[in-house]
């Protein structure tokens, strides 16, 4: 089961007060976390094709800054995270 405050420690050690910015947005929507994005974020855990989806996002996202080079002859200045 996801665990809600691992989860803003760790998105927080990312990018300072994110976690607060997804919360914030959130409520300003009007979603309910127990009842509109848990149900969701454990559904994809326990998704069979969850393994295909890591792999193939990591396939995008190998060297990816180097296929945006020759893509479009410059560097983005951007991180990628890996979970």
């Amino acid at each position: 089961m996801f665990n809600c405050e691992k989860w803003k420690f760790y998105i927080d050690a990312i990018y300072d007060n994110s976690a607060n910015i997804f919360i914030d947005d959130m409520k300003s929507a009007n979603y309910v976390y127990e009842k509109d994005v848990l149900p969701i974020i454990n559904a994809v855990h326990r998704h069979p094709a969850l393994t295909t989806l890591h792999s193939s996002f990591c396939n995008v996202t190998d060297d990816l800054n180097l296929k945006i080079i020759e893509c479009f002859g410059h560097e983005l200045d951007i991180d990628t995270y890996y979970l």
